[in-house]
């Protein structure tokens, strides 16, 4: 067996997400890897307009706070993730964080040991083809050197 001890899951909070999340369940269990679910808040953007005017000043204020807000329900997403590892035997870590999803992703690959990256290939859209790869997937794809599981979304297909 391939000798992984620090297995990447990025994770949205979606169906396939959670697919490739047992993908790398079944590896780890293999390899006695550890996983890590990382999940990334993209950063709401606040029109300019909104900002200078006074009476919009409440709804500026709940923008500013929505990525906490956001974190905050993804973690008690993720809290199903981190029992379903840990009924597996899977030692996990949950990393949220807030930003670009491409940028954090590979921010964690560049400060933090990775062996494998098991990632949906993206996010679940009508009319999909088999080569077509989330914008995402593919710009992780371009600047790894790890391994990289891609996981596509045709089991959720069969479930909807």
């Amino acid at each position: 067996m391939f000798p992984y001890e620090n297995i990447l899951v990025p994770h949205a909070g979606t169906k396939t997400g959670n697919i490739a999340l047992k993908h790398a369940i079944d590896i780890a269990k293999e390899c006695d890897a550890t996983i890590t679910i990382l999940s990334v808040v993209e950063q709401v953007s606040i029109p300019l307009d909104l900002t200078f005017n006074p009476k919009q000043s409440q709804m500026v204020e709940e923008l500013q706070y929505a990525p906490r807000s956001f974190k905050k329900l993804l973690y008690k997403k993720m809290e199903k993730n981190i029992l379903l590892c840990k009924r597996e035997k899977i030692n996990t870590v949950i990393k949220i964080t807030h930003g670009n999803p491409d940028e954090e992703i590979m921010r964690f690959y560049h400060e933090n040991p990775v062996d494998l990256i098991v990632m949906a290939k993206k996010r679940y859209s009508e009319g999909k083809s088999l080569l077509n790869l989330g914008s995402i997937t593919r710009k992780i794809l371009e600047h790894v050197s790890c391994p990289i599981l891609i996981v596509d979304n045709l089991e959720e297909q069969k479930n909807d």
